[in-house]
């Protein structure tokens, strides 16, 4: 990161360092950042870095980028009578799918070993390794 040069992927341009701040034992440091919008703030070096590299978590700019994208689901739904806004979720959608260990029994050996075995309805052959216990 370079002092003066707008940070790829981001719209912020570190200015000067401005101090240091203890979390969880750690040291973090904060620069001052100019946005492209004009605005300057104090933000921590590791967000502006984790923006830079693509994680959604990292910041991108002052604030100004949430206020001038509208997000889709906002202006689509937004101002009609009688919705509700609902924020989306990262919650898992149920996609019609079994789960993996449908139909399946978990065996618990005494030496550690656990292994899932596939219950069926089919009687047991003649030749089969349960077929005496």
């Amino acid at each position: 990161m370079k002092l003066g040069i707008e940070i790829e992927g981001t719209w912020l341009t570190p200015l000067r360092f401005s101090h240091s701040e203890k979390r969880k034992g750690h040291s973090k440091s904060v620069y001052w950042f100019k946005c492209r919008c004009g605005n300057k703030k104090q933000i921590r070096r590791q967000a502006v870095v984790a923006a830079s590299k693509g994680k959604a978590t990292g910041t991108k700019s002052c604030g100004c980028r949430l206020r001038s994208f509208p997000r889709p689901w906002l202006t689509e739904h937004q101002f009609k009578e009688g919705n509700k806004f609902r924020r989306k979720t990262s919650r898992p959608r149920n996609t019609g799918k079994p789960a993996w260990n449908t139909g399946r029994v978990k065996l618990k050996y005494p030496d550690g070993r656990v292994e899932w075995i596939k219950v069926s309805d089919e009687p047991l052959g003649p030749n089969h390794k349960w077929r005496n216990i």
